[in-house]
């Protein structure tokens, strides 16, 4: 089992596998004649000697100039490292390569929804789209796959990126670990119903990601798919699925005002600005505000800074929007993605407060 392991790192590592093969044979022989090491491999003797000569070539073994060959492997902190590096330098000519297709191909398609497959290569792609976040993050997942991600959520916190966090609860010690990681950067809330997990990114791109456990043991993984969402449509969808059946309904477990607004905080999900910004105005904190959008009338575009001096949230919890003051006297009635009774749409918001 071990040397089968060995075999699978090794070509992760670009190794072929007559060329691993090898390599682990002459790993547990010590010096050995190249015939010695195919019998060991089950490699042909006809072809031993070329791959031999790769080994060597890569730095992996050498030999000794004797009549047969002798042959051993290299200190393997240093034989793997080199090869490490040699596969990072291979890695980075590809990248740039495929760059310059990309650049004189066609354009990358937009407006779609793209499916990403195997559990690690989802949450792989997860952790790249919280990078994609200039301004807002809002994610819905298990304990389980948080604490898988939690250090990349961190990072992008402390770019300035504003969280909100849905915890789907699994395990209450984890949870609880979780929550006091994040409230320091983060308005956390937990759900104890495990469902779909969300990712949305700005208003750029949604995720979407959900396999029961019962149907998915570890040895279906590769069967596991997410979606990468960019249709605004449906990331409209998404949006409202979020706030609506997630957020609202989950427990608020920790919200540190002080803390989460020791710096301007910026913001795309409408809803979260106005619930922050009631609670700001009830504890009797001064809000002040930068409100990009357009104007719902004309669609020009608006960029104004003022007082948030009233905030509505309907009973029912679908209808939310602001009165904002602006430096210039003027009064606003603000609103959220799509809102046609307010004089402003937003789509992007800063707020700034001082205790």
């Amino acid at each position: 089992m071990t040397a089968r392991k060995i075999e699978e790192n090794l070509v992760k590592l670009g190794l072929k596998k007559v060329e691993a093969r090898a390599y682990i044979a002459l790993a547990r022989l010590g010096t050995a004649v190249a015939s010695r090491i195919a019998k060991e491999a089950g490699i042909p003797l006809s072809k031993i000697y070329d791959i031999l000569r790769g080994l060597e070539e890569k730095g992996l073994i050498e030999s000794q100039e004797s009549r047969p060959k002798i042959y051993r492997i290299t200190d393997p902190n240093r034989g793997l490292k080199s090869l490490i590096k040699q596969y990072e330098t291979t890695l980075a000519e590809t990248l740039e390569m495929i760059k310059e297709i990309r650049v004189s191909g066609e354009p990358e398609a937009t407006g779609v929804v793209w499916t990403v497959r195997g559990r690690r290569n989802i949450i792989s792609r997860m952790c790249s789209l919280f990078n994609e976040a200039s301004d807002s993050l809002a994610i819905a997942t298990t304990d389980y796959i948080l604490s898988k991600v939690m250090d990349k959520i961190v990072a992008v916190a402390n770019k300035g990126v504003n969280i909100s966090l849905v915890i789907y609860q699994t395990d209450p010690k984890l949870v609880d670990y979780l929550v006091n990681i994040s409230r320091a950067f983060s308005k956390v809330k937990v759900r104890k119903i495990v469902t779909v997990t969300v990712l949305l990114v700005d208003r750029k791109k949604g995720f979407s990601y959900f396999i029961p456990p019962e149907l998915s043991p570890e040895s279906r993984v590769n069967m596991d798919y997410a979606l990468i969402i960019e249709d605004k449509n449906l990331l409209r969808l998404l949006n409202d699925f979020y706030h609506l059946a997630l957020w609202n309904i989950s427990e608020l477990k920790a919200f540190d005002t002080k803390s989460i607004f020791s710096r301007p905080l910026r913001y795309v999900h409408f809803w979260r600005l106005v619930e922050d910004v009631k609670e700001l105005l009830s504890m009797g904190v001064n809000v002040k505000a930068r409100i990009i959008g357009r104007y719902v009338v004309n669609k020009r575009h608006v960029d104004i800074t003022g007082e948030i001096v009233d905030v509505l949230i309907s009973e029912n919890g679908l209808k939310y929007s602001l009165i904002i003051e602006a430096d210039d006297g003027r009064r606003f009635s603000v609103g959220g993605w799509g809102c046609y009774l307010e004089d402003i749409e937003t789509d992007k918001a800063m707020i700034y407060v001082k205790f």
